[in-house]
């Protein structure tokens, strides 16, 4: 009957310390995951051709712009 205690209740505590660990390194890591943004000096087309030529230069696809301020697809 003891071993069973045992059993549960160190089943427990490792479940309670795995999911702390785990609730830690998501709020650790998360912010590191996030798509950071930066205001542009540039107007908005000029900031477009700017990122398409060094997209391009780097082997790279434009699927698509979107304008997020007036939230509209533009077709390119």
């Amino acid at each position: 009957m003891y071993g069973a205690k045992a059993l549960i209740v160190s089943s427990t505590a490792g479940f309670v310390v795995g999911a702390t660990l785990i609730g830690v390194m998501i709020w650790t890591l998360m912010p590191s995951m996030m798509i950071l943004t930066k205001e542009s000096n540039l107007g908005f087309d000029e900031t477009v051709a700017a990122l398409e030529k060094s997209i391009e230069a780097n082997d790279r696809v434009v699927s698509r712009v979107v304008d997020m301020n007036n939230k509209q697809l533009i077709s390119r």
